[in-house]
């Protein structure tokens, strides 16, 4: 296991991929987290741990509205006692129908799949987030989904939290 650094660089994520109806990523940084990723280290396999992020904004970019946004914030959050640890919260938000009612917790079952009409068979093979919470909790996190509710409770897409623990480097803001 490696000291790595959960930081996603807007530039080399760009989602636009020369499309102007592909959804635009905006990347927030809470106190605790500098520009420069400081503050947003963990430790574990960067490779695995680049792949839940990769399933992640895959999967908002494939459920989001053509010209829709992505935002992913990255904070860091105190444990609940003195002796807990401090956590790295990574957010994926896309503005996509959100997940099926009742379903937060079986879209990470195996090959569960809840793809877009548009999209043809096979495109969402219901292993990636699976794989995605696997990889998380060998990490010693978590990771949830949950829906994005507006202000009159209508679903306005898709919120995926993961939570791993943080190492030391924060930063003031």
């Amino acid at each position: 296991a490696h000291m790595i650094r959960i930081f996603i660089d807007i530039e080399t994520a760009s989602l636009d991929d020369g499309d102007e109806t592909a959804p635009r990523l905006r990347l927030e940084l809470t106190p605790g987290v500098a520009a420069d990723g400081v503050g947003a280290f963990t430790e574990g396999v960067e490779v695995r741990l680049g792949q839940v992020f990769r399933n992640l904004l895959a999967n908002a970019r494939s459920f989001s509205p053509p010209g829709g946004r992505i935002d992913v914030s990255i904070a860091r959050q105190d444990g609940l006692t003195p002796d807990d640890d401090v956590l790295l919260v990574v957010t994926v938000s896309d503005e996509g129908p959100g997940l099926p009612p009742g379903k937060e917790e079986a879209i990470f079952d195996r090959f569960y799949s809840e793809r877009p009409a548009s999209e043809a068979f096979g495109s969402h093979s219901g292993l990636g987030l699976s794989i995605s919470r696997q990889i998380v909790s060998a990490h010693g996190g978590t990771i949830r989904a949950e829906n994005r509710l507006g202000p009159g409770g209508d679903v306005i897409g898709a919120r995926f939290v993961v939570m791993l623990p943080a190492l030391n480097g924060a930063v003031s803001a």
